[in-house]
């Protein structure tokens, strides 16, 4: 389950047809894990449930606020910059299995993601942009919290991963025709501490 609030204003310092155009938001998730499973005698036709086999649950909850400023610097040129801040929690984890029981470590982390965007219109029907920015993407309650069974072996993954952190370019050309675009990218992203599988046995 989960829950989410996003607020957002724009302000406009010399009035609508000014050459800036600021805007700024908050933002705050909450997301929950809870997966239990049980041991039936028949679970097929779901027979009466036995006792709890294994547990799976947490809690992350993030915290954000941003800001972004649009500039029209002239008639051919727009700038745009901006900057987001977070703060990630996670808490409230737990992993069962059978007498078994872990208690995972509340964690928290904060960051920053900052971007920018240059845009020119070479012509009306050119437009060359380049953007560069950074983004944070923090880790799931089923990453953290979520237990994994392979036979008799039971993981659970590591409480203490650290979140995506990408580094992102893109050069775009852009060609208006009477009914249509038609558009090149060059990009590359740079990742590091990809969230992709990471596994600890459960011990006590």
């Amino acid at each position: 389950g989960w829950s989410t609030l996003d607020l957002k204003g724009t302000w406009h310092p010399a009035g609508r047809s000014g050459a800036h155009v600021a805007s700024f938001g908050a933002h705050s998730d909450r997301y929950k894990l809870t997966n239990p499973t049980y041991n039936t005698s028949d679970w097929i036709a779901g027979g009466p449930i036995t006792g709890t086999a294994t547990i799976g649950e947490g809690k992350t909850r993030t915290q954000a606020l941003w800001a972004q400023d649009v500039w029209r610097a002239s008639p051919e040129v727009k700038v745009t910059v901006g900057v987001r801040y977070e703060e990630w929690r996670a808490f409230d984890g737990r992993n069962v299995n059978g007498a078994t029981t872990v208690r995972q470590p509340e964690v928290s982390q904060r960051g920053l993601s900052p971007k920018a965007t240059l845009a020119w219109t070479a012509s009306p029907q050119w437009l060359v942009t380049a953007s560069l920015g950074k983004a944070l993407r923090f880790p799931t309650a089923s990453e953290l919290y979520q237990l994994v069974s392979t036979g008799t072996t039971f993981t659970a993954p590591n409480p203490y991963l650290k979140p995506d952190d990408v580094v992102a370019a893109e050069i775009k050309l852009e060609r208006k025709l009477d009914q249509g675009r038609i558009r090149l990218s060059l990009f590359q992203d740079d990742v590091h501490d990809a969230l992709i599988a990471q596994f600890n046995p459960l011990v006590p």
